[in-house]
């Protein structure tokens, strides 16, 4: 499998473990730092073929090798994973890899890779599709291994073509479940040893491409985790949206807002969830369980309710905020703050209590950023299609 000819070169007689470099004389004077840079370096460089060795098994194997002998041909097609997202993320990975090798066999001391990496990941075209691949794969990871186990335990081929493929030493440890693994996992260790590098870096020029270097890998895992983050909120309020009575009418200024209004999706500027935060609001009669929903241009509150959620509608509260209109007061020893609604003619006031300081200072930040973009106005659905009349406060 490693033998194609497309990767053969980076895998048949290459080897960046190798340490007879370590007996070279140019490398027997270098100081214990520069030493260590250079051990990080091939760490880095050692890493980068592994991660392509495990795309490459999820493509051939899981893939190509599942088509090629035919294994799903009464099951319809079966794709655990997307093979664009593969071959997107292979096509990146081993490009770098090449560039990796040959500034390897320049010499036996390296003097930096941070040219390389910050010229990969500054092709913006590239990095956004390989963003996007990473993304998916990674989101759609537990649904793979569910997708694999239930193959496993009903397709008699398929779970004699694996095991064939688990019994070769070679792909000890190297299951499909922990290839995903060790794909989505590997891409944090790369901030890390760039940070490392860095440290370990005396030349004074150096350091400032060295960390610059830094930065943008780093930048690049951030975007990842942020992708991701944003899929798992999406997520969530989808969830939340299915159990919302669909009846349900909650108060914003001077009309209602209901739940057409809140999905009603601009196609020049759809409405992005940003937040959730689980809280408590101590009403008149008693504690409510309430959920806060942060959009790119309102806050929301929905309260649970006899099974079902539905707008906030207690204590004659306000359920939508405009969140340039809104403010937040933290409340001293407690995680609780008070949301206060600065407008004039609809002012409002609401307290409410979070699980714990983190939840609450995660929120916090969320809805000061969102704050800082321009917002315009306040989307809602076309008149006839809204169901909001105006009401009399």
């Amino acid at each position: 499998m490693m033998d194609m000819a497309r990767w053969k070169h980076l895998f048949a007689s290459w080897n960046p473990e190798d340490t007879r470099w370590l007996k070279d004389p140019k490398v027997r004077v270098l100081t214990s730092k520069l030493l260590k840079k250079q051990n990080i370096l091939r760490e880095f460089i050692t890493t980068e073929r592994n991660h392509c060795e495990i795309l490459i098994l999820l493509q051939q194997y899981f893939h190509a090798n599942l088509k090629k002998e035919r294994i799903f041909v009464n099951e319809g097609d079966v794709q655990f994973i997307s093979p664009l997202v593969l071959e997107t993320l292979l096509k990146f990975h081993l490009n770098l890899l090449e560039k990796l090798k040959k500034r390897m066999e320049e010499g036996v001391v390296i003097i930096t890779i941070s040219d390389i990496i910050v010229a990969e990941l500054s092709n913006n075209g590239m990095v956004q599709g390989v963003l996007r691949a990473y993304t998916e794969l990674c989101s759609s990871k537990e649904k793979c291994k569910k997708m694999y186990d239930f193959n496993l335990k009903n397709s008699p081929k398929f779970r004699h073509y694996c095991a064939k493929y688990n019994a070769d030493p070679k792909y000890k440890h190297k299951d499909f479940k922990s290839c995903l693994d060790l794909v989505a996992q590997r891409i944090t260790k790369y901030p890390l040893l760039f940070d490392a590098i860095t440290k370990a870096e005396a030349n004074h020029n150096l350091y400032f491409q060295e960390k610059k270097a830094a930065e943008v890998v780093k930048n690049f895992v951030g975007k990842i985790d942020e992708s991701l983050s944003m899929f798992e909120i999406y997520k969530r309020w989808e969830a939340i949206r299915q159990h919302v009575d669909r009846t349900s009418i909650g108060k914003f200024e001077g009309s209602l807002f209901s739940l057409n209004d809140l999905l009603f999706q601009d196609s020049t500027d759809p409405r992005k969830v940003l937040c959730i935060g689980r809280v408590s609001y101590k009403g008149v009669e008693a504690t409510h369980s309430l959920i806060l929903v942060l959009f790119d241009d309102i806050l929301v509150l929905f309260v649970f309710r006899g099974g079902r959620i539905y707008f906030f509608d207690l204590d004659k509260h306000y359920a939508v905020l405009n969140i340039q209109k809104t403010l937040v007061r933290k409340i001293e020893r407690q995680n609780a703050v008070s949301i206060l609604y600065n407008d004039k003619r609809y002012p409002d006031l609401v307290t409410v209590c979070f699980n714990n300081l983190t939840d609450l200072e995660q929120w916090n930040l969320a809805l000061e950023t969102a704050k800082k973009q321009p917002i315009g106005n306040i989307r809602k659905a076309p008149v006839g299609n809204s169901m909001s009349p105006p009401f009399n406060n």
